[in-house]
């Protein structure tokens, strides 16, 4: 008897497979590819960010632009440094920043302040969230790595756990895992 006969005899997709599918197959798979995809949103880096001075904020005026920044020569084109700002102290407040910013063109310093950010594209991440930029940047970088490592080894221990269990069982045990997991990050 030929395998095309049986599902005949036995019925085909009908709509107990159906509701099977619906119900039992679809929820675990879209939680997964969520899981597996927004991670290139929520990890991602706004394609301009500069040096928070916070003496600028009290004016309302902290564009890269309305900033004194050091130049950076970025792929034959100057732009303002995104990691590094200019030595020196604020002085008087006053409603010029130029006039109360004293500085050492000299030398250059690293962002103390933490960064703001062009929030055009991004309106947040996790990236801008915790500053993930300058020597932190590898981190968004590493976080995905560790999910994919983290993939791979949930389909080697599933695989294991199917043989052992059975697949049911494996399957609604990484079900639940997941969706405890989505749901403990949502609210966290």
């Amino acid at each position: 008897m030929d395998f095309d006969d049986v599902l005949l005899e036995v019925g085909e997709f009908g709509r107990y497979q159906q509701l099977l599918l619906i119900f039992f197959l679809l929820p675990p798979q879209l939680s997964g590819s969520f899981h597996g995809f927004v991670q290139m949103f929520i990890v991602a880096v706004p394609g301009d960010y500069w040096c928070r001075v916070p003496q600028a904020d009290l004016f309302n005026n902290s564009s890269p632009h309305s900033l004194d920044l050091p130049l950076e020569l970025v792929d034959g084109k100057a732009e303002h440094s995104k990691c590094s700002t200019f030595a020196g102290q604020f002085s008087n407040i006053s409603t010029n920043l130029a006039d109360q910013r004293q500085l050492n063109r000299n030398v250059t310093i690293p962002c103390s302040d933490g960064w703001n950010y062009d929030r055009s594209e991004y309106e947040t991440s996790i990236a801008m969230d915790w500053d993930l930029v300058c020597d932190h940047s590898f981190l968004p970088t590493l976080s995905v790595f560790i999910h994919t490592i983290g993939t791979l080894l949930g389909t080697v221990i599933s695989g294991y756990l199917t043989d052992q269990i059975g697949r049911k069982m494996t399957f609604y045990i990484a079900a639940m895992i997941q969706l405890t997991a989505g749901a403990f990050a949502l609210w966290n």
